[in-house]
C-alpha cells in the first residue's frame, strides 16, 4: 500500500523550496557577496585602521566570517531545495565541504573574494538544476508560487549570472 502525504501545503511547513522560491530566498546572499567583492579592499583599508593591505589579518578574518554567514545561509536554502527534489543529499554535503575550503581560502588577499563568489554560483547553479517536484512527500506539499517570487527569481538569475562573469574574468 503506497503512502498517502498531505496534497495541500501546510502555512507553517518550511521544510521544501520550490526552484522560483529558491532563486528567490538566495538573492540576500548573492547581494551580499556582490558587496562583499566589490567592497572587499575598502573593508581592509578602513578595517586596518588605513594601514592598507600591509596587514589585513584582521580584516580577512571579518570577510572570512562574512563569506561563511553568505554561504551557510545559501546552504540551509540548498538544503530545503533538496528535501524538494527528495534524492540528492551527496552532492548537497559535497557542496557543504566546498563552503569551508572556499570560507577559509576566501582569507587570502590575493584572491579577492573569487572563492566566495564561485562557491555561491556553484550552490546555486545546483539548486536551480534540480528536478522539479509537484508531488507532495515526506517534506509536505507544495507551496504555490506567486509574480514576484518569479520577478525576485529572475533577479537572482541576472546576479548570479554576473557573478560567473566576473568570476571567470578574475580566472583569465
Amino acid at each position: 500500500m503506497p503512502i498517502i502525504y498531505d496534497s495541500h501545503h501546510d502555512p507553517l511547513n518550511r521544510r521544501r523550496l520550490s526552484r522560483a522560491r529558491f532563486a528567490f530566498y538566495s538573492l540576500p546572499a548573492l547581494i551580499a557577496c556582490w558587496l562583499v567583492f566589490a567592497l572587499q579592499d575598502e573593508l581592509i583599508f578602513l578595517l586596518n585602521d588605513g594601514k592598507g593591505l600591509k596587514y589585513p589579518k584582521p580584516a580577512m578574518a571579518i570577510i572570512t566570517a562574512v563569506s561563511y554567514t553568505i554561504m551557510h545561509y545559501l546552504q540551509q536554502k540548498l538544503m530545503l531545495r533538496c528535501n524538494d527534489a527528495e534524492p540528492n543529499w551527496l552532492m548537497e554535503k559535497v557542496l557543504f565541504v566546498l563552503i569551508w575550503i572556499a570560507a577559509l581560502s576566501n582569507g587570502l588577499p590575493m584572491l579577492q573574494s573569487a572563492p566566495l563568489a564561485a562557491a555561491v554560483v556553484v550552490q546555486f547553479t545546483y539548486g536551480m538544476l534540480l528536478p522539479a517536484n509537484s508531488v507532495p512527500n515526506l517534506s509536505g506539499g507544495v507551496e504555490p508560487d506567486n509574480p514576484s517570487v518569479h520577478l525576485g527569481a529572475l533577479i537572482a538569475c541576472l546576479l548570479a549570472l554576473s557573478l560567473l562573469w566576473v568570476v571567470f574574468r578574475l580566472a583569465v
